[in-house]
């Protein structure tokens, strides 16, 4: 089970053992049915008995959801290609961004930084 840590982590069953993972080193998050696969900064993949939607409920706004199988991070898109609606993570994961979620996805990627 995985529930949430501090409002900046939460908590992952990893083997034996509970690991609190900070928000800022997740890249992105990938569903593979039932479960959902985590991908972190250090290059760690860790698989989780939850599905994305659970995720998409509890993860901050900073996440966006940008088709049926994939939630990212905005903190780490290199960038976007708008003709192809494809986002370039840091880790050159190359995402399709699903049509019907594509200009939300845009909307956030071209508003001007805080």
């Amino acid at each position: 089970m995985q529930k949430q840590g501090s409002p900046n982590q939460l908590f992952l069953h990893i083997k034996n053992h509970k690991e609190a993972v900070s928000w800022m080193q997740i890249i992105h998050l990938e569903s593979t049915r039932n479960y959902t696969i985590i991908y972190l900064v250090d290059g760690r993949q860790i698989l989780t008995a939850k599905n994305l939607g659970h995720f998409e409920q509890i993860l901050p706004s900073d996440f966006i959801r940008i088709n049926r199988s994939f939630i990212i991070n905005q903190e780490y898109i290199k960038h976007s290609d708008k003709r192809n609606h494809v986002c370039v993570l840091l880790n050159d994961k190359k995402i399709k961004v699903s049509t019907s979620r594509w200009t939300k996805v845009r909307d956030l990627l071209t508003k001007p930084s805080h």
